[in-house]
């Protein structure tokens, strides 16, 4: 082993030990310590749209793509998991799934701002709130 390795591993040991006494003095101080929050909430509004649609009923998800325009629906599917294209793709008529298919492999090898498919995978994510708001009543 080199000298430069031995006192590379040398200065982590020592770091490492600086650390944990500064862990342990806090401890025994009692400081406060931050609390920490997460940089992002989740929107609870979002927890049912497009990202659960691999796990939703067919007959829901047929309903969803009433309400939607297709070029949204292969928007947000594009770059999408394969969960939930199969769950979208498999309740469309053959001959619409095929040109659908063939449209996203399309679009997956170009280059599409997140910001547009983002917007898609939204509008459905919407539709499914509106369904579960007239299920509801």
């Amino acid at each position: 082993m080199s000298i430069q390795a031995i006192e590379g591993v040398s200065q982590a040991v020592t770091h490492l030990g600086n650390v944990q006494a500064v862990m342990a003095k806090a401890k025994r101080s009692d400081l406060a310590l931050p609390e920490l929050k997460p940089r992002r909430q989740v929107e609870t509004s979002r927890l049912f749209g497009f990202e659960t649609m691999a796990f939703i009923d067919g007959n829901t998800v047929k309903k969803m793509m009433k309400k939607v325009s297709l070029a949204d629906l292969i928007m947000a599917l594009t770059g999408a998991e394969k969960g939930i294209k199969e769950a979208a793709l498999g309740n469309m008529p053959v001959k619409l799934r095929e040109i659908s298919e063939i449209t996203i492999s399309k679009m997956e090898s170009g280059l599409l701002p997140f910001k547009t498919v983002s917007r898609s995978r939204d509008i459905i994510s919407d539709a499914f709130l509106e369904i579960l708001r007239e299920e509801s009543k």
